[in-house]
């Protein structure tokens, strides 16, 4: 078992990390917005006409969109790799696990009913499981809207129906709720 001061010093190692990713992140994205601007003026002239570039600024607007890409990737690929560390440790899928409300194996056996698909991922399980709980919670939301119009504050069938009438994006739930 770790002691207080070891669990602290992981604690702001941990945030570290974080602050370091976010740093550099954040420093991408002003690099991003710069080389930007830069091909903005690159393509256009000084009266804002379109205007031919040459073979070398087309070069150096290709490498620095090329450099561009590869920081993104050099970023994700760190992201990637302490991801993977707290997985090894179990950290990641622990602390997800604990966070569901409805039981992430009983989606995952949803998942394999179907006879198109033949493993489910403990991982993509746990995603699925919080997707499914997101989606619960913003229905029963916008439901509970449309009972507090009513004078209710319990959600009755007919809120559910009148809020997927007012949502195309639950148009799905048609033959659940006409």
């Amino acid at each position: 078992m770790a002691s207080d001061g070891e669990s602290h010093s992981d604690e702001a190692e941990e945030m570290s990390d974080n602050e370091d990713y976010d740093s550099k992140r954040k420093e991408s994205s002003e690099q991003e917005a710069d080389a930007d601007q830069d091909d903005g003026k690159e393509e256009t002239g000084d009266d804002g006409e379109d205007s031919q570039q040459s073979p070398d600024e087309s070069l150096a607007s290709k490498k620095k969109k090329h450099d561009r890409r590869n920081r993104q990737l050099a970023l994700a690929r760190e992201s990637a790799a302490r991801n993977r560390a707290a997985k090894e440790s179990g950290q990641l899928q622990e602390a997800t696990v604990k966070e569901l409300i409805l039981p992430y194996r009983a989606v995952r056996r949803i998942m394999k009913l179907d006879k198109e698909i033949g493993t489910v991922q403990v991982e993509a399980a746990i995603v699925a499981t919080k997707a499914a709980e997101l989606f619960v919670q913003k229905l029963a939301k916008e439901s509970h809207k449309h009972a507090k119009d009513r004078g209710r504050s319990g959600i009755k069938y007919e809120d559910l129906a009148e809020t997927r009438a007012m949502n195309d994006n639950l148009s799905f739930l048609d033959t659940l709720l006409p």
